[in-house]
């Protein structure tokens, strides 16, 4: 527990952890605490005034804590709504892996837009050479989710994972398995 009076010494890094670990301690009852809205607050300070030290993984893992731990409440939706803002300028900085666990949450939230998902394309698409197979199923997990359609980086992501395909974790590879079928299925509507 950090006390209020300290949280405005906490930088990104930290209020993400806090954010983790406070959902993975509380639940999501942590929506009722008064210190929730605090601790948003100075993530929401942080993305206002763009820390140098601000690092995709920072976002990736407070994204990652609030949208599979079911934090739903106005405020929670801001946070996250900012992050993504945040995320979407800053994709060319961040490493492939961050930027799609990014994808994935946003998309988790119900929050992401096209522009959000293109931006993700892009940083994708541009970097293909630094994305793991787990990395391209996450990121195809996150545009069957939202129902966006990428062929482009699509097709970098199945090439990624083809050569690694009998290695790929069960998990990974249904996910990238399903977001295909997904993706295919809107694109016949």
């Amino acid at each position: 527990e950090v006390g209020e009076s300290r949280l405005d010494t906490v930088d990104l890094h930290g209020v993400a952890h806090l954010v983790h670990h406070a959902l993975r301690i509380a639940g999501a009852g942590v929506v009722e605490d008064p210190r929730w809205s605090k601790l948003l607050e100075r993530l929401h300070w942080h993305l206002n005034n763009g820390s140098d030290s601000t690092r995709g993984w920072d976002i990736a893992v407070a994204l990652d804590a609030i949208t599979t731990g079911d934090a739903r409440s106005p405020e929670t939706r801001r946070a996250v709504e900012a992050m993504r803002d945040f995320a979407q300028e800053r994709f060319g900085e961040f490493d492939v892996e961050h930027s799609c666990r990014i994808c994935a949450a946003v998309a988790r939230a119900r929050v992401g837009t096209a522009p959000f998902f293109e931006a993700v394309a892009r940083a994708f698409v541009s970097n293909p050479a630094s994305a793991t197979p787990n990395d391209a199923a996450t990121v195809l997990w996150g545009f069957g989710y939202a129902r966006h359609t990428d062929p482009k980086a699509c097709d970098i992501a199945a090439k990624v994972m083809a050569p690694s395909l009998s290695h790929m974790k069960d998990a990974h590879l249904s996910n990238a398995l399903w977001a295909f079928a997904q993706l295919a299925r809107y694109d016949d509507e």
